[in-house]
């Protein structure tokens, strides 16, 4: 036996591990939420990125914090049809806060008016 390799963790252990690092990634992410919530106004301008595209619009996650861009709200002019048209997945969306409730956390996007 190499007295230099690593013990391999039972079960157990690799939970608690991992449950650490959890707790970890868990206090980052909601930190990086209280600056985003702090910085948010009506009129900002923001990036995000795409979670979720519906029928209704899309979900965009910017610092932590998830609001919804209504397919009425994506596109100046005619509108698009589907939101699958112009966005997907992954996607990274410049746009405007529309409405913000800082008690319930609820973010509106536009495209609109920039």
């Amino acid at each position: 036996m190499n007295p230099w390799a690593k013990p391999k963790l039972d079960e157990e252990s690799r939970r608690k591990r991992d449950r650490g690092g959890d707790r970890v990634r868990v206090a980052e992410r909601a930190r990086e939420k209280e600056k985003t919530l702090a910085s948010f106004c009506e009129g900002k301008i923001v990036e995000g990125v795409v979670t979720y595209v519906a029928e209704y619009g899309a979900f965009v996650d910017v610092g932590g914090v998830g609001g919804l861009l209504h397919v009425t709200e994506m596109k100046v002019g005619r509108g698009i049809a589907r939101p699958r048209e112009l966005l997907k997945i992954g996607d990274k969306v410049v746009m405007r806060v529309l409405k913000f409730n800082p008690e319930t956390e609820h973010v509106s996007f536009t495209m609109r008016k920039r």
